[in-house]
């Protein structure tokens, strides 16, 4: 046996044995496919019913007086009581004398001025009387209705010029001028109440001797108490102006009510909110204390054939699941608003689907659910 021939038989060998394992393994059945089955999801569900939604704006805010007004002193003196003590906390009420300034010497200048004014018009009248007989009952009237305890009255107007160099001769009208000015300077002294109101500080008590610019106090008008509440930007747009408010705080059993007043035009720059100012009704304006913080709670404006789901159940801003036939549905839809933790929908659904309220989690569009229906009254709003 030639070299050639030991070579060529071991190669013929193998690849005889290669054929034989090949026909050998295609001869082999295949094993059978195991069939995947996926295992439908439980999920929570409601049955949409298109529904007109009122919404509703929250704040908070202060209990404020519209006119809180410092008591600053436009004349010298000594403090004295009014009608009742001077202190903070006291409540008082329209007309009342919260507070006066000595007012003796005042009285007393006015008094002097008056004396001379009644010397001057009694050499005045004489001369009245015998030369304009028809103006000397106006002027004497007037004479005779000069007190000492009250003020002027209105001095006679006269067209006659001869009368009117009589008057300025005898220095009447400069001295009647000088008297209307004094009356105004004691109308000064007197701190009257132009509302029914609360004294909130006392910067200077009776006795004290204050001096013009001092400021005496600060009271507040309880008959105008108003709530500042920061808003939104975006909910300001929501309010119902014609809706009632209702106010409450939680150290306070009872409820308030109000109405919207105005809205400010300035923009918190940290906030990015705007400051609503509420009315209170007159009922309440009495219970509710001034620098009381409450929460608000402003009807919105409604939003029609809508739809609320909890705001988890929405993806990508625009986006929920539903089930149909049997498998998930991925759809888009419009949120008209979100409200605390719901999402308000007013395209997209339709009254009868079948729309998931739960948060889903490694799901997608057209796998097997079964769903596990809630009612309306099973989740609080």
């Amino acid at each position: 046996m030639n070299k050639s021939t030991k070579i060529i038989i071991p190669i013929i060998i193998v690849a005889i044995g290669a054929i034989s394992m090949f026909v050998l393994f295609s001869m082999k059945e295949a094993p059978a496919k195991r069939e995947v089955h996926v295992k439908p999801k439980i999920v929570t569900t409601e049955v949409v019913q298109l529904t007109n939604i009122e919404t509703l704006v929250s704040g908070y805010g202060k209990v404020k007086s519209s006119q809180p007004i410092d008591l600053v002193s436009e004349v010298n003196g000594t403090l004295i009581s009014g009608d009742s003590d001077f202190k903070p906390g006291l409540s008082f009420n329209r007309g009342d004398l919260l507070i006066k300034i000595d007012d003796r010497q005042i009285k007393l200048k006015i008094n002097s001025q008056k004396s001379e004014l009644m010397s001057a018009l009694a050499q005045m009248l004489p001369e009245i009387k015998q030369e304009y007989p028809d103006d000397y009952t106006i002027w004497e009237e007037f004479f005779k209705n000069i007190k000492f305890d009250k003020n002027l009255d209105r001095l006679p107007e006269t067209n006659n010029e001869k009368v009117k160099l009589f008057l300025s001769r005898f220095k009447v009208y400069q001295i009647y001028f000088g008297i209307k000015d004094l009356e105004i300077e004691l109308e000064k002294h007197y701190f009257y109440a132009l509302f029914d109101g609360s004294i909130l500080r006392c910067n200077k008590r009776e006795g004290s001797n204050v001096r013009m610019g001092n400021i005496i106090g600060n009271v507040v008008n309880l008959e105008d108490y108003e709530v500042e509440v920061s808003v939104s930007i975006d909910d300001v747009n929501w309010i119902n102006n014609e809706k009632i408010i209702t106010l409450n705080n939680k150290e306070f059993a009872n409820k308030w009510s109000g109405k919207l007043e105005r809205i400010g035009s300035a923009i918190d720059s940290r906030t990015q909110t705007l400051t609503i100012y509420i009315s209170l009704d007159d009922n309440f304006k009495s219970m509710i204390p001034e620098g009381l913080f409450v929460d608000a709670e402003i009807p919105g404006k409604i939003i029609e054939s809508a739809y609320a789901i909890p705001r988890k159940a929405v993806y990508n801003e625009s986006y929920v699941y539903l089930i149909d036939n049997g498998k998930l549905e991925f759809r888009k839809v419009n949120i008209a608003r979100y409200e605390n933790s719901y999402a308000y929908i007013d395209n997209g659904l339709n009254d009868g689907d079948t729309v998931v309220v739960e948060l889903l989690q490694g799901v997608a569009s057209g796998m097997p659910a079964i769903p596990s229906i809630n009612t309306r009254s099973e989740r609080s709003m």
